[in-house]
């Protein structure tokens, strides 16, 4: 658990270390799905309706936390991260 309390600022003319990940933010998680039907009219002509949806349960994600340590939200999440759920209709035509 991070806690805003455990962290000070430097010296001035210190220098802090950061390594690579020791910072991480929340997990980030989706699910899309596509629907599609291919219908037959005559020999050569095809009308293909589909639809897709783009997160699918409409699932929040939190945005990573503020890393700027001046900055008054120091370690909190201000943001969102991703879209919310959208659909998508589609109708391809062929001959």
């Amino acid at each position: 658990m991070f806690l805003i309390s455990n962290v000070s600022k430097n010296s001035s003319g210190s220098s802090f270390i950061i390594t690579f990940f020791s910072i991480e933010g929340p997990g980030f998680w989706t699910a899309d799905v596509a629907f599609s039907r291919l219908v037959s009219f005559a020999a050569t002509r095809q009308l293909e309706l589909r639809v897709e949806i783009f997160n699918l349960f409409n699932n929040f994600n939190w945005g990573n936390p503020v890393t700027n340590f001046d900055a008054g939200t120091f370690g909190r999440i201000t943001s969102s991260a991703g879209d919310p759920r959208i659909m998508q209709f589609g109708i391809k035509y062929g001959f």
